[in-house]
């Protein structure tokens, strides 16, 4: 089973990704602007990209902690009874 960070990565984080790729894509063409309008994507989806992967980092941590802290809760109700 998928971790809910990935989940959330291939759902919510993809979608405004996928919305930049499709500006991107949209600008193809040598008309006057089209150079500096694609750099200005590039570097918007650079930043998008860096703040999505953080997002995602951050739901990989949290859900690794509760992961870890049920087994330690666990262990230790374990200990006392045994």
């Amino acid at each position: 089973m998928p971790s809910q960070a990935l989940q959330k990565w291939l759902t919510v984080r993809a979608t405004p990704l996928d919305d930049i790729e499709d500006a991107h894509r949209f600008l193809r063409g040598t008309g006057p602007g089209t150079r500096a309008a694609s750099l200005q994507i590039n570097q918007a989806y650079v930043v998008l990209l860096a703040a999505q992967f953080q997002g995602f980092s951050e739901t990989c941590t949290m859900n690794a902690s509760e992961r870890l802290s049920s087994l330690f809760q666990s262990s230790i109700t374990e200990s006392q009874f045994n």
